[in-house]
């Protein structure tokens, strides 16, 4: 019974990892701000974009941009501004905040 049940838990894994993400996700609409804080971390590019399109669509006035220094130097706080400029939103938006913080 035990083996059985651990190769259905195997082969149904994504189904019931999915589920459990959602169970924990509470995905409310946007709503107005102050402004939007971008955490360091994300070396993607999602976090700057969506919340450059929160400026964008008129929730946050200003989207504070977060980063320690790290690659080569860099904040990377320094490196996600101009990837979302390259990206067509303009440098306006945003603003450095700079730190020495680590998680």
């Amino acid at each position: 019974m035990v083996v059985l049940l651990a190769l259905l838990a195997v082969v149904l894994r994504t189904q019931i990892l999915g589920a459990l993400g959602a169970y924990l996700v509470q995905a409310d609409p946007p709503q107005k701000a102050d402004a939007a804080l971008v955490l360091a971390g994300d070396g993607w590019g999602n976090r700057i974009l969506t919340a450059a399109q929160l400026e964008r669509d008129g929730y946050v006035p200003k989207v504070l941009v977060s980063g320690p220094d790290g690659a080569y130097g860099n904040y990377e706080c320094d490196l996600a501004i101009p990837f979302a400029v390259k990206h067509g939103y303009p440098s306006s938006y945003f603003v450095h905040v700079e730190h020495e913080g680590r998680s």
